[in-house]
């Protein structure tokens, strides 16, 4: 029951075509138990041609659902919609192809009463797969956070002493109502199938510098459904070429490069990118197949980044072309 906006939890949800998990995801939600001040779902339908309204609608009867659409395209845009109805409550996102702990809503209400101070949070995120990964995929943590979203299992509860946005990822984070109500993901991230990644550390960087400190909740736990595809290498190599992408995109959006390039690129990313290239071909022909998609993931954000800095240089006219 909802007794009142100030210890009110709302979750903020967006989904596109998300039918394949979305109702995993409602009925993990079903059995969780329901926090002191109590709470509430808000689901943004975001431009949803599957049967994702149909589920949804079937769970209303047992969730606290309230649903909006956001009908342009865009994981933040949808986001930001659901932000939009914020009151005075502390704001937990999920995505709909995770399942919480049925405490996750309890050990969130204890950490934001616990930690006043702390404007943002993030939550432990462990991967379910359906299928499993390759063994060294499991070995290298960083590569678990980069494609799988996966939290660090020995980081403390409270304020976070290191780089802020490491483990705040948006299948389990948090903010306090002054944050959500003032703040607003970039909308130029998580567009299609190609979207930009790291929409999470953009948001939580801008509220950090604003002040706001950055926590982490090693018991508001969920378990992150990675389908059967996205152990594969092509969807992995192309994860990293995608973050890629997106480190030029953060990089160059403010503060395009002067530097000397070629093709419209940077030349030191292009001297990075071959410097790379025998060690991968070693590794292709004599090495494991460890050591060879060590290599090939670092060629894939190489060029990741290439691409996308001269798809800027293209549209701003920068960074400008040196000779010699």
């Amino acid at each position: 029951m909802i007794v009142g906006w100030r210890k009110l939890i709302t979750v903020v949800m967006a989904t596109h075509n998300g039918s394949d998990t979305i109702g995993q995801t409602l009925e993990a939600l079903v059995r969780t138990e329901s926090p002191p001040g109590g709470w509430r779902l808000v689901i943004v339908n975001n431009a949803s041609s599957d049967s994702t309204a149909a589920i949804i609608e079937h769970w209303k009867e047992r969730l606290p659902i309230v649903l909006l659409t956001e009908d342009r395209l865009g994981k933040n845009r949808a986001l930001n919609t659901g932000l939009s109805v914020i009151r005075d409550e502390f704001v937990v996102l999920c995505d709909d192809d995770v399942l919480p702990d049925p405490d996750w809503l309890l050990e969130w209400r204890r950490v934001a009463d616990a930690y006043p101070e702390i404007g943002i949070f993030g939550g432990a995120i462990i991967p379910k797969f359906q299928i499993p990964p390759p063994e060294y995929c499991l070995k290298n943590h960083d590569t678990m956070a980069a494609m799988w979203s996966a939290t660090r299992p020995d980081r403390p509860e409270g304020i976070k002493a290191d780089d802020p946005v490491w483990d705040v990822y948006g299948c389990n984070m948090a903010m306090c109502a002054d944050v959500a109500r003032n703040f607003r993901f970039d909308e130029d991230f998580m567009v299609g199938p190609d979207a930009f990644l790291g929409d999470e550390s953009d948001f939580v960087r801008r509220v950090a510098r604003a002040g706001y400190k950055v926590g982490f909740a090693p018991t508001a736990r969920v378990h992150h459904v990675v389908g059967c595809e996205q152990v594969r290498w092509k969807w992995m190599l192309r994860r990293f070429f995608r973050s890629g992408k997106s480190h030029s995109f953060i990089e160059l959006k403010e503060q395009p490069l002067s530097v000397p390039s070629l093709f419209g690129a940077p030349r030191f990313l292009i001297r990075q990118f071959l410097a790379h290239v025998p060690a991968t071909l070693v590794a292709i022909f004599v090495a494991s197949r460890a050591a060879m998609f060590a290599q090939m993931k670092i060629l894939a954000f190489d060029f990741g980044r290439i691409y996308q800095a001269r798809v800027m240089a293209k549209e701003r006219g920068r960074p400008r072309q040196v000779c010699g």
